[in-house]
């Protein structure tokens, strides 16, 4: 564990705090479903990361994931959909510098993840 993981694990509280739901996974979920989710809101793993995991038996399932993946613009986009909890709107300016903050924060190497400070210094109010 490091800074870096501290990061990541920031980045989930802070969208379960504003959203009411995890954002990867829940109490029933495999390492299967949990890494879909992931792929899914982050976009496909960096290599070597992507090829590895293609070896054992996540290999089709990934591989239709990531398939989907590079047609996509913007992954981040599923966290800013999911960001409003039913019954509560979000004004449009708040959810888009949740957003930023969150991809940002949410980068699968970790020496890509912002820092605490810019994390505090964000145009996100935390």
């Amino acid at each position: 564990m490091s800074i870096y993981s501290d990061i990541w694990a920031l980045g989930c509280i802070l969208f379960e705090i504003k959203s009411g739901e995890q954002l990867f996974g829940d109490w029933t979920g495999t390492k299967d479903d949990i890494l879909r989710q992931m792929v899914s809101a982050l976009g496909k793993l960096p290599e070597p990361w992507w090829t590895a995991a293609r070896k054992f038996e996540l290999d089709e399932k990934i591989a239709d994931i990531g398939a989907e993946d590079e047609e996509e613009d913007d992954p981040g986009r599923n966290c800013a959909v999911m960001l409003e909890p039913s019954g509560v709107k979000v004004e449009k300016e708040e959810a888009s510098q949740m957003k930023d903050l969150l991809e940002r924060i949410l980068k699968w190497k970790p020496e890509e993840r912002i820092s605490i400070k810019e994390i505090m210094d964000s145009r996100w109010p935390l």
